[in-house]
């Protein structure tokens, strides 16, 4: 019997990777064994291991030979083979891997969960493996239906069982929905196998002789055997057939495929159901129903499943009470949310009631399962869900009772199934008229992405919060980031149209009587409206402005939209009349605030404010309200029943704020502290103590100091330099960045111009911000600011005050383009604020400043570690300059209006006669004309304005050419002094052009040799060679070592390279020569791992590592692996083994005096010579060199290297110095239209004569780095596109002249001289 069982597959027959996994084969030979009968005891050992090692094949049993842990067992040998052959598994890698994957197309949910759940194996979740696979479900899955219908589920009650249940019956409703709407008219053919011989022409007439040859030559069109296909006359050669509706040949001599049209098929539809278990009962929504047929009735309580699309019951109640009902044949074939098919017994009519509704119904019996109302009897009944109740419709709206339901009579905005709309209001937007349209250019979006946009406009035109229109004088762009769930927020740019709105002045509620009216409440709550402002109604007059444009068209909304500045102080006043008159109520914008003296009186005031809200149109946001609150935050207070309390985290950055710890630090907290010197008392004596730690020369922080300086805050934060935030005033946000922390200080502008402080606010920065450039910080310490105090400034226009002046330009319109791609995203987030950036010198701005330096170690809000997405190309094309502009250019330009004058009145003799600005002009005076206002040189070069120089220069410069194309295109069509120069600044401070390739350039470093040591073994080099393909299994690597001193090698063959070979072959070594003092070696991950490092601590040896990808510094050890690799390369051809062929190389060459020495290295290394089969007679006795002469001969060679090579190469000394940008060209190969540089990184110190340690630890030589400009330094490794103005110096007339030109006459004049 054993023998009749074949045995697995070879498991490794010749060299390469299994095709089989070695866990998975380990499987099948276990099989085999248990097939065989050979399981347990039942053979011997050896003789399993013998099997064993037969089934590895050729290549198994070579390479489980060389393991050292084989032993002679066979469970011993599967360990040592399991060992091998299974990879280390990185959790890093493989959650990764698990992150990454997505829902393929076409893949169904359960392929997909079974996907995730073979990943999660690898990737160490324990407890949490459900929960991880549930949100990458909920993340990735393709249908957005299936992620909104499981968003809805809370986190807690939402498990995967249940997840994967809902995923799979939305899939199938999608299906099903499908299958519904596609024609019922369509025929349907049967599809029938093709014959093996083709059909007979049937003919009336008799057979003839020879008809079977004049049938193998019938017209293929018409059948007929008179003609051929070929003939002009075939009745066929125009006719359709009616079998494959193609041209030219009947359907009784059709060739294709049969198909036979019947008049109509019966085919049946595919239901999904989900048959649950009876333990799950208890956790599902269940409906009591009566069913009733001809001859019974009973009562049943049904699970609701609306993923089910028809109501089935089992058997058993079938059984127990419709027995005598006759069962028909079902019209539907049912499965699983798997697809497997559910059996069915069959189907039968019957009523079924609910409440007061009756409707007839088909049920289904099955075998087993729950009984479960579907989706046939979810709409015929009428019913929907509420509270985990199912309810009529006529009962979903019940009167509030208690105050534990006080939101029962407002549809909220996830259950309506349209958008509220607020009767008896609409928007009217009021627009100046002396403010011109503009009309944007459409944005690109990535691809990735369109499809996401395209299902957001979908939604909002189902909504009818936009339509489509053909044309419009507004035109403005989308902007599209990702939110923190994966889906897209699609915004509006609507900061050109807002210039031309007058926005509506209505008062905002002061905040005093805000307050004083909520005197005395216990109990609050606050309502937030779904989608406010799209809840109100635009006039039809003024939906133009808000028109945009995608790449699915034009559309406008039809709805008020956010990031319209007239949007917040109008919906305010709608709120205003839609609460007047009620009681215990406070809206400030879209915030509403209902509170009571007691329980009751809250719950009256509630009912009264959802009732007025119910009967405006308007729906509630119910995942943002909050019932029934003992206190809550409102504009900067905390209001609760002890009264009105300032809010702490507003005065936190400057109460907890930890004590300077330098100079720098305590003189930026005593500007802070300065700002409010006029609202502390005895300021001057209070800070003395700190000033004293500034008059010596070292910073010591005292305990007096440390006591000034908790003072100092405690009389700043119970000054009246702080106020309460009052709406009408002017707001202004300060916000400063340090290396390490982000500050910023909000106040308000007061009647009596003192500016006073509302809040504070500083965090420290992540490890990954820190790694940003100055201007990303800057512009991080905005958004940060203004998101942070989002219920202050959203809906009012607030200035925004920077001490980075890059910032007002690239967080303002005219900075689209400009900026970088992680700045972009972040002005994206601010569209939907009014504000006005200022620039204020740091000097000046030192609040914001000291907070930055003294940042809390709190973390919230910080930027992700990863970057989102950008899913918004934002690209602003230069703008052609018209004829208009440049003749109005050349009227008013000064210099071009001298040398009109100048032109006619006439050209004096000399240049020094003229205007300063007019002298370059006097060398080309006679090329020189006027048409109009307009100089020409010459028939078609145009004399450019100073005003528009500039935009030339960018015009022509536009795709970044270098310098002479850019002056090739300008000299044809303009020309004005000094152009070349003006031209070579521009495109120097270009930094587009400063970070292209073709800028970048590396240039080789000089050689510097290394040292030569004192005394032997004092030095060594060490290095990893191979892997050699060709050699043994124990050969396929060379641990190589060399003594700089007597340049005696060592090499040692081992099959893998981990650090514990590296560390046992130096253990060898240094057992025979000892410890060296220094070790050099590259930098592979054996020499870099913490085992290596503690080896070499253990033995104080001091260990060099050369810088990145240069080999070059290491350049004995490499010579050496030259000579290993050519000597490795002879005993090939000579077909000999490598270990006993390099035993015999290293005797010969530590007995050749080296090149460099000039002695060999056994004599340096043992200072004597080494007898070999080549002495005859006693060794030789010839004298030594001496130490000098040594030391003078490899000085000597190595000047002359380093001479030989730094010529060869073209070496340059690097102009690199700590501090200076530089960009790291890739050594690897890198794709085309791919950059072949790193992003440009600061140098933070030298490491060497010719090594720089750059900003992120890594030492690189200068020969792999490339110098970035000063000039596009400043401007941050964020910036594109930015084209700072140049300063350009003309030339000074004392300048040294140009050497003259040598002129000699022709040779052959002479023959004419007379």
């Amino acid at each position: 019997m054993a023998n009749l069982v074949p045995c697995p597959a070879l498991f490794l027959q010749s060299a390469g990777q299994p095709a089989i996994p070695f866990e998975m084969w380990m499987k099948m030979f276990s099989n085999y064994l248990l097939a065989i009968g050979a399981e347990g005891d039942e053979w011997p050992d050896k003789r399993k291991r013998a099997l064993l090692l037969h089934c590895l094949g050729t290549e198994g049993q070579r390479i489980f030979y060389t393991l050292k842990d084989g032993g002679a067992s066979f469970d011993s040998a599967v360990a040592a083979l399991k060992k091998h052959f299974t990879p280390a598994i990185n959790v890093v890698v493989e959650r990764h891997k698990f992150r990454q994957r997505l829902q393929r197309p076409h893949e169904t949910v359960a392929e997909y969960v079974g996907a995730l759940r073979e990943l999660a194996t690898t990737c160490e979740f324990a407890e949490n493996t459900d929960e991880m696979i549930r949100d990458q479900l909920i993340e990735h899955a393709n249908c957005p239906r299936i992620r909104e219908k499981l968003l809805v589920q809370t986190e807690a009650t939402l498990t995967l069982d249940m997840a994967v249940k809902m995923a799979s019956q939305v899939e199938s409703a999608i299906g099903h929905a499908q299958t519904l709407t596609s024609p019922p008219e369509a025929p349907v053919h049967v599809m029938t196998a093709k014959p093996k011989h083709p059909p007979r022409v049937r003919s009336n007439k008799p057979p003839e002789p020879g008809a079977a040859s004049k049938r193998d030559r019938c017209c293929f069109r018409c059948g007929s055997s008179a003609h051929l296909a070929n003939a002009p006359d075939c009745p066929a050669r125009k006719v359709t057939c009616r079998n494959c509706c193609k041209t030219g040949h009947f359907a009784r001599v059709c060739k294709s495929k049969a198909t036979a049209k019947v008049g109509e098929v019966v085919v049946l539809e595919m239901n999904t159901v989900l048959m649950l278990q009876d333990e799950l009962i208890d956790q599902k929504i269940t409906c009591t129903v009566t069913i009733t047929t001809q001859s019974a009735s009973c009562s049943a309580a049904l699970v609701v499943d609306t993923g089910s699309a028809v109501s089935i019951i089992p058997e058993h109640l079938y059984r127990e009470h419709f027995s005598d009902v006759s069962l028909s044949e079902p019209a539907s074939r049912l499965v699983t949310y798997t697809k497997s098919k559910v059996p069915v017994l069959g189907c039968f009519s019957a009523t079924v009631k609910h409440a007061n509704a009756k409707v007839p119904a088909t049920l289904y019996v099955v075998k087993t399962g729950t009984a479960l109302l579907g989706l046939d009897l979810f709409r015929a009944l009428r019913l929907i869900i509420d509270n985990n109740a199912v309810l009529p419709e006529a009962a979903s709206s019940p009167t509030v009772t208690s105050s534990t339901a006080p939101v029962d009579e407002i549809k909220t905005g996830a259950a309506a199934e349209k958008l509220g709309l607020a009767k008896g209001f609409i928007h009217k937007v009021k627009i100046r008229e002396d403010v011109q349209p503009v009309q944007q250019k459409l944005r690109r979006l990535p691809v990735s992405v369109r499809q996401a946009v395209s299902c957001e406009i979908e939604r909002l035109l189902e909504m009818e919060v936009i339509e489509r229109i053909d044309a419009s004088p507004w035109v403005s762009p989308i902007v599209v980031t990702l939110r923190k769930n994966g889906k897209v927020r699609m915004c509006v740019d609507y900061r050109e149209p807002n210039k031309a709105i007058v926005m509506d002045s209505h008062p905002l509620p002061h905040m005093d009587d805000i307050f004083s009216n909520m005197y005395g409440a216990t109990v609050f709550s606050t309502i937030d409206l779904a989608n406010a402002y799209h809840q109100v109604l635009l006039a039809e007059e003024s939906r133009d402005i808000t028109a945009f444009i995608t790449h699915e068209g034009l559309f406008r909304f039809r709805r008020v939209p956010y990031g319209l500045c007239s949007a917040p102080s109008a919906f305010s006043k709608l709120m205003s009349l839609v609460l007047k008159g009620l009681k215990g109520v406070q809206n400030y914008l879209d915030d509403v605030i209902v509170y009571g003296r007691d329980q009751q009186e809250h719950d009256r005031n509630l009912q009264a404010v959802l009732a007025a809200l119910n009967e405006a149109g308007l729906q509630l946001n119910m995942e943002k309200c909050h019932f029934n609150q003992k206190s809550l935050q409102f504009l900067g207070h905390v209001i609760s029943a002890k009264g009105l309390l300032p809010n702490e985290d507003h005065l936190k950055a400057i109460a907890e704020a930890p004590a300077p710890g330098d100079a720098t630090t305590l003189r930026s907290f005593l500007g802070l502290t300065a700002w409010y010197a006029k609202f502390v008392k005895n300021y001057a004596s209070l800070v003395e103590p700190m000033r004293a730690c500034l008059h010596t020369d070292t910073f010591k922080w005292t305990s007096e100091a440390q006591a000034s300086f908790d003072a100092v805050k405690t009389r700043i934060i119970n000054s009246p330099a702080l106020a309460v935030f009052e709406p009408s005033l002017p707001t202004i946000v300060a916000t400063d960045a340090s290396d390490y922390g982000l500050g910023a200080i909000l106040t308000q502008l007061h009647p009596d111009k003192t500016e006073r402080t509302v809040a504070f606010a500083s965090r420290s920065l992540t490890p990954a911000e820190r790694k940003y450039s100055i201007v990303e910080k800057e512009a991080l310490a905005c958004v940060w600011a203004v998101e942070k105090w989002r219920t202050f400034l959203w809906g009012t226009r607030f200035t925004l005050r920077t001490d980075h002046q890059a910032l007002t330009t690239l967080l303002a319109t005219k900075g689209l383009g400009r900026a970088g791609m992680r700045i972009a995203r972040w002005s994206a987030r601010l569209l939907c604020f009014t504000y006005d950036v200022e620039y204020r010198a740091g000097a000046q701005n030192y609040a914001a400043d000291c907070l930055s330096r003294l940042p809390l170690p709190s973390v919230e809000n910080a930027e992700p570690v990863v970057e989102p997405e950008l899913v918004a190309l934002l690209d602003t094309e230069l703008k052609a300059l018209t004829v208009k502009d440049f003749t109005a250019a050349c009227q008013v330009c000064p210099e071009l209006t001298a040398l009109r004058e100048q032109m006619k009145q006439g050209w004096p003799k000399t240049a020094q006669s003229l205007p300063a600005m007019l002298q370059p002009y006097f060398a080309v005076r006679d090329e020189l004309s006027v048409e109009e206002v307009i100089v020409y040189r010459g028939p078609y070069r145009r004399l450019v304005p100073v005003a528009v120089r500039k935009q030339i220069i960018n015009l022509a410069h536009e795709t970044h050419q270098g310098v002479v194309r850019t002056k090739q295109r300008l000299r044809d069509l303009y020309w004005w002094p000094y152009m070349d120069l003006c031209v070579e600044e521009t495109i120097k401070a270009c930094v587009t052009c400063q970070l292209n390739d073709k800028s970048a350039k590396i240039h080789p470093a000089p050689l510097h040799p290394i040292p030569f040591p004192d005394a032997p073994w004092q030095k060594v080099g060490i290095d990893i060679v191979g892997p050699f393909d060709s050699a043994a299994g124990d050969c396929r690597y060379a641990i190589t070592l060399i003594d700089h001193y007597t340049k005696w090698p060592e090499v040692a063959f081992t099959p893998s390279i981990t650090t514990s070979a590296i560390t046992t072959f130096l253990s060898t070594i240094f057992s025979r020569f000892g410890n060296p003092t220094e070790l050099i070696s590259d930098n592979g991950t054996q020499f870099t791992s913490t085992e290596f490092a503690d080896y070499l601590a253990v033995r104080d040896i001091k260990h060099r590592k050369v810088s990145l990808y240069y080999p070059q510094a290491n350049g004995a050890i490499e010579r050496w692996n030259r000579v290993l690799k050519e000597t490795l390369l002879t005993a090939e051809q000579e077909r000999k083994q490598w270990k006993p062929f390099i035993q015999n190389f290293l005797l010969t060459y530590r007995a050749t005096p080296h090149s460099t020495t000039g002695v060999s290295p056994y004599e340096l290394m043992f200072n004597r010579k080494m007898r070999t089969k080549m002495d005859i007679g006693p060794a030789s006795t010839s004298p030594f060199p001496s130490e000098k002469q040594l030391r003078t001969r490899v000085t000597s060679k190595q000047k002359a290297s380093k001479a030989y090579t730094d010529v060869k190469r073209g070496a340059r000394v690097p102009q690199i110095r700590e501090g200076s940008m530089v960009r790291v060209r890739k050594p690897f190969h890198v794709k085309k239209g791919l950059s072949k540089f790193h992003a440009p990184a600061r140098v933070m110190k030298k490491a060497g004569e010719s090594s720089y340690v750059l900003e992120d630890g890594r030492t690189w030589n200068a020969s792999h780095l490339s110098l970035v400009p000063e000039s596009a330094q400043d401007t941050g490794t964020g910036a594109t596109d930015v084209m700072p103005e140049p300063e350009v110096t003309p030339p000074r007339d004392d300048r040294m002249p140009r050497p003259a030109r040598v002129r000699k006459k022709p040779a052959w004049l002479n023959d004419y001289e007379h």
